[in-house]
């Protein structure tokens, strides 16, 4: 009798661990999206369709842009919207735009990028100026802006 009181008592916890497992995870979300900082551009993101490009320019913020479910793909551009050319190396910052704003936005249409994330994040003695991605985003029309703070601005292309 004890082995199969050890396997019903493995069932019977596995099953409670799975029932219960969809309940964790919603509230884990919730909690991450309530997060002052990036929660609600991350909510943003994880809303976006499986498979979409996210680009971002401004300090790293690698984890959200795969989204809660990694659904989304991750596309690292230069300053000027076309794929990487280099590796990374020390800088944070994107560099200035060296290209007209509607270039750039064709540039970023080459390399499949359906969202840009643009991230600047509030440090003491930091200029307020965020990076001129931002600015070309605006001026170049075919982005529709789907949040914006502080901290983060999060452009939708294509429409």
């Amino acid at each position: 009798a004890t082995p199969v009181a050890a396997i019903i008592t493995v069932l019977v916890i596995a099953g409670l661990a799975a029932w219960s497992h969809g309940a964790k995870a919603a509230a884990t979300a919730a909690s991450f999206h309530r997060e002052p900082l990036f929660g609600a551009a991350a909510a943003v993101l994880d809303r976006q369709p499986a498979g979409t490009r996210v680009a971002i320019f401004g300090d790293q913020w690698v984890y959200p842009t795969f989204g809660a479910a990694h659904h989304l793909v991750p596309v690292r551009l230069d300053a000027d919207g076309t794929v990487a050319s280099g590796p990374i190396g020390d800088a944070m910052a994107p560099g200035a735009l060296a290209v007209h704003p509607w270039r750039f936005r064709s540039n970023l249409a080459a390399a499949g990028v359906g969202i840009v994330v643009v991230l600047h994040l509030p440090h003491p003695g930091r200029s307020p100026a965020w990076p001129t991605q931002a600015a070309a985003l605006d001026a170049a029309g075919g982005a529709r802006l789907l949040y914006r703070d502080g901290a983060v601005g999060i452009w939708k292309l294509g429409e």
